[in-house]
This record gives structure tokens, sequence and C-alpha cells, in this order.
């Protein structure tokens, strides 16, 4: 007989979302994410901009699980 099978764990992707505000100058939040599967992983960056003449942008690096 063989040597015994090892499972392969297969599930990393990338995931961008994006808040689309409905007023003028509103908060816009970008999630530049990867998904890890197997372990339930998130990190990435997120990115808080508006849309005024001086704008206001906050760039942070995110991570946790997910349910």
């Amino acid at each position: 007989m063989g040597a015994p099978a090892t499972a392969t764990r297969a599930g990393l992707f990338p995931l961008d979302l994006r808040t689309d505000p409905d007023m003028p100058g509103a908060s816009t939040l970008d999630l530049n994410l990867t998904v890890y599967t197997p372990t339930r992983e998130v990190t990435g960056r997120a990115t808080v901009s508006q849309a005024l003449q001086d704008p206001v942008v906050a760039v942070s690096h995110v991570s946790g699980v997910f349910l």
C-alpha cells in the first residue's frame, strides 16, 4: 500500500468592496481584502475618503475572521 493521502486546503481569493454613498461629499469605504476560507481569515486594507475640495483620506490595515 502507498502513503496515506494528504488533504489539500484551497480557498484563497481576493474580495474588493466599495460603499456607494447617495449624498455628494459623503464618505466612501473601499475594502481590498484577501479571504482564506479554510481558516476563515480575512486580511487587507480599508480606505475611507470623501470627495471634497480638501479630501479626508484614512487608510488602515484590517484583519479578522468570518462566521
